[in-house]
């Protein structure tokens, strides 16, 4: 396998550079809000459980704004990690590549390049990987919550 390229920045210089990145993340969290709440809105009154041709309209709308939420999330943290590892992201597209043509399982390769990092020692990205991962499933979280509250609230105030 090949090396991971070196931190280009100290981690001090890092964390300060990572501030930029986590601010325009949390910035992008407003239209995934938005998006979730739209689609909470639109399918608060349909009923999945029967097929009606009359509900295609409201029912097309949810499951647009379902995926726009979910392609919404995608790019967000896509983007959040390219920025925040820029040397780590190509490089593990390039060993996903390499193990991916070399016939190993889809489901072996995140277990496979977490072992490659550990080998070329570098801990600290991996650690900061995990904490960022652990940091976005609790925005997550959040994006939802606050999207549940604000359609619960949009619903009882207009009574739909």
């Amino acid at each position: 396998m090949d090396q991971i390229p070196a931190p280009a920045l100290p981690l001090s210089e890092w964390l300060r550079e990572a501030r930029t990145h986590y601010l325009n993340f949390l910035r992008n969290l407003t239209p995934q809000v938005f998006l979730a709440s739209m689609a909470l809105i639109t399918g608060s009154k349909l009923n999945f459980l029967k097929f009606d041709f009359g509900n295609f309209w409201p029912t097309f709308a949810f499951f647009s704004f379902v995926f726009l939420f979910f392609y919404a999330a995608y790019a967000n943290i896509s983007i959040f990690f390219a920025e925040l590892f820029p040397g780590l992201v190509p490089w593990a597209r390039q060993q996903q590549k390499q193990l991916h043509e070399s016939g190993v399982p889809r489901f072996r390769i995140p277990l496979l390049f977490l072992r490659a990092m550990y080998k070329e020692k570098r801990l600290l990205e991996l650690g900061l990987a995990v904490c960022a991962i652990f940091m976005l499933q609790v925005v997550f979280a959040g994006v939802v919550a606050t999207s549940i509250a604000s359609a619960t609230t949009f619903i009882r105030a207009t009574k739909l």
